[in-house]
């Protein structure tokens, strides 16, 4: 709009805005509940308007009109509250690294496998404490006996199997005490996760978690967002905002403090919005995620004059 308000000074001329229903979408005749809709790059064409601004390219409009100068950037993002770590990954597998996970498997088989082979020892060879010490219910060891072990240790509760020798003690005595310091980290780690949340990084994070999806309600939205024809952004549109799930700047923003929701619309928009409504700290619980045409989110917007104006090489200078 300043590159605009320059050149009516530059001309002597006075500056007349008319506003329209549609940018101009396919053959630019357009009907909405049967009554048909001022379009913007019709009204360039029937020469009824002198400059078109804020019109995005396609392949319809570049053979229909001329574009001139750059508008502005409009920068198209989603925005979304960070959810918890639980709701979109299992922070029961997470609480451990897989090395951690690995190395707890294996060290918990190699204590099973020495304390039965102590338990196993001591009751072939100690035939004198067999009768006088170990009940009858004890006197033999099985694969069984171990893995009820494994699962008394891990829930930390007492077992049934006492050993008699020194050697089969300490292994006993190791293997509870193991357990118990992987149950105290487990149980920090999960504290920790539960107060986390989730960074979503892209498109395709929005499309395999259980986000719902919408956008702006605007003609220029709906145009765009159904052109890509494959991609993660298609699949979104396809799956999660097709065919009606477009809100109003004030509904969008709503959705998205209470519900587990992203909302795709200009930053502009959304800057008006956050200001009017929302403190600094709910803004601060807001991601911003580029997906947009191109990775920075951005698109240009062109002033478009009449092709055969008298204003048409002046509106071209930079």
């Amino acid at each position: 709009m300043p590159s605009l308000y320059s050149l009516t000074q530059y001309l002597n001329s006075t500056l007349k805005l008319d506003i329209y229903d549609s940018h101009g979408y396919g053959n630019f005749v357009e009907y909405v509940e049967g009554k048909q809709l001022k379009v913007l790059v019709k009204g360039i064409l029937d020469n009824d308007i002198d400059i078109g601004g804020a019109l995005f390219i396609n392949h319809e409009r570049l053979r229909a009109v001329r574009y001139s100068g750059v508008l502005n950037l409009l920068g198209i993002k989603f925005f979304l509250k960070k959810p918890p770590l639980s709701y979109v990954k299992n922070i029961y597998v997470l609480t451990l690294t897989k090395q951690v996970w690995f190395a707890t498997f294996l060290i918990t088989f190699l204590f099973l496998v020495a304390l039965y082979i102590a338990l196993r020892w001591e009751r072939t060879s100690w035939t004198n404490y067999e009768e006088n010490i170990m009940p009858e219910n004890q006197r033999s060891v099985s694969v069984s006996d171990m893995v009820l072990l494994s699962l008394e240790a891990l829930c930390q509760q007492g077992t049934y199997i006492e050993p008699v020798t020194l050697s089969a003690r300490i292994l006993m005595l190791w293997f509870f005490l193991f357990f118990m310091f992987i149950f105290v980290a487990y149980s920090a780690s999960i504290l920790i996760l539960l107060r986390s949340a989730a960074e979503i990084r892209s498109i395709s994070d929005l499309l395999n978690n259980k986000f719902e999806v919408g956008a702006l309600n605007v003609h220029f939205m709906k145009h765009y967002l159904s052109k890509p024809k494959h991609g993660p952004l298609r699949e979104l549109y396809i799956k999660k905002i097709y065919p009606n799930n477009y809100f109003s700047i004030e509904d969008g923003f709503r959705k998205i403090q209470k519900e587990h929701f992203a909302y795709f619309t200009p930053i502009a928009h959304a800057s008006l919005a956050n200001m009017r409504n929302y403190t600094n700290y709910d803004i601060c619980a807001f991601q911003e995620l580029a997906g947009y045409i191109d990775d920075a989110g951005v698109t240009r917007t062109w002033n478009c004059p009449q092709s055969q104006s008298a204003h048409s090489s002046k509106a071209s200078l930079q």
